[in-house]
């Protein structure tokens, strides 16, 4: 009896042994054996908008750029790390991101032209480019940790390459001539602005459209149909980014951020929050690609899903106020889809949580 006893300590006392080693010690507090970052991500994760130390706040310009202040630098500090492998940029869509995986990927024709585009400007060129998708493999294989964090451009950009298609076919039976033509001049506009990753401005632009014509109401309804498909989009092309992300490096601990509504918070007015518009225009969309994440990683295994739904952004004047300043709606639509300062500190924890 006494020797099954003992038997039985030794073999608690190995399973805590090996619980304990089993735990990953990539947290503040503990030793640290995370040694190489990389960070694939689009301006959620460059840093977009926030305000640096000295005040400024940061532009546009942040491709390949170590942000002070954005969740990335913050994770760095707190694990030790002398910088990341930084694959964000602003304006990707999982349509870019899938190109750098596979240089046999062609998206459609029209998404192609767009995607192009995104690359000169903010992928800084086909040289880099190219250079990319050689060395982004090389970085995973070295990598310990790599956090995943796109999506929000799917929903925001691939809905502007669809709407005047899908506005036009709504109207079909009962628009005049005069309407049509400023449709048309609409889509020309909006697709001028995404070949210039200008994708706020196209929004604003929409909306513009809309309101001169008195469609608003109408316009809406069709742009939560093109936000769905961008979501199913975006879904499929999560799988095989995923799939290529694992197959550079199967032990590395993978972290997929997961989306947020950028436009959380947006009202009717301010006084009385009793219609959450943000959630109805764009929460279907957002629950879409956040039930996908889970459910591939539930199949596969491949990383762990870091929730930021709670996350702070700047907040956003009622509907009924951004209406009557539709020269604003593209500041707002930049800065308020975007993590403040204080929503990257979030991020950081959120993610130091799941690696406890």
């Amino acid at each position: 009896m006494k020797a099954m006893r003992k038997t039985l300590c030794a073999v608690l006392a190995l399973m805590m042994l090996l619980s304990i080693c089993a735990v990953p010690a990539f947290a503040k507090g503990s030793k640290n054996t995370c040694k190489t970052l990389t960070v694939i991500g689009d301006s959620v994760a460059t840093g977009f908008c926030i305000f640096e130390p000295d005040g400024t706040q940061v532009g546009h310009a942040t491709h390949g750029r170590r942000i002070v202040g954005a969740y990335p630098d913050l994770l760095c500090k707190e694990l030790g790390l002398k910088d990341y492998n930084n694959y964000t940029r602003e304006g990707m869509s999982s349509i870019e991101f899938r190109r750098l995986f596979d240089k046999n990927y062609l998206p459609s024709e029209e998404d192609k032209a767009i995607s192009d585009a995104l690359i000169e400007k903010y992928g800084e060129g086909w040289d880099w480019w190219a250079g990319a998708q050689d060395q982004v493999r090389k970085d995973l294989k070295k990598s310990d940790l790599v956090i995943v964090n796109f999506g929000s451009n799917d929903i925001f950009a691939y809905a502007m390459r669809r709407v005047y298609a899908a506005m036009d076919g709504s109207y079909t039976t009962n628009i005049d001539a005069t309407k049509r033509a400023a449709l048309k001049k609409m889509d020309k506009q909006v697709t001028r602005l995404l070949n210039k990753g200008q994708i706020y401005e196209a929004w604003e632009t929409v909306f513009k459209t809309a309101e001169k014509l008195d469609i608003l109401e109408a316009t809406v309804s069709v742009l939560n149909k093109c936000l769905y498909d961008g979501a199913v989009h975006f879904c499929q092309n999560w799988d095989p980014i995923l799939d290529e992300i694992h197959a550079a490096n199967p032990k590395a601990k993978v972290l997929a951020v997961g989306l947020f509504n950028g436009l959380q918070g947006l009202y009717l007015t301010n006084d009385l929050k009793v219609l959450d518009l943000g959630k109805l225009i764009l929460g279907p969309a957002v629950d879409v690609m956040n039930t996908h994440i889970r459910a591939y990683n539930a199949v596969h295994g491949y990383y762990t899903v870091v929730d930021i739904r709670d996350v702070d952004t700047p907040a956003w004047p009622g509907a009924l106020a951004l209406m009557k300043d539709f020269d604003n709606l593209s500041w707002y639509l930049m800065v308020n889809t975007h993590p403040s300062n204080a929503g990257h500190v979030y991020i950081k924890d959120r993610i130091l949580a799941v690696l406890k």
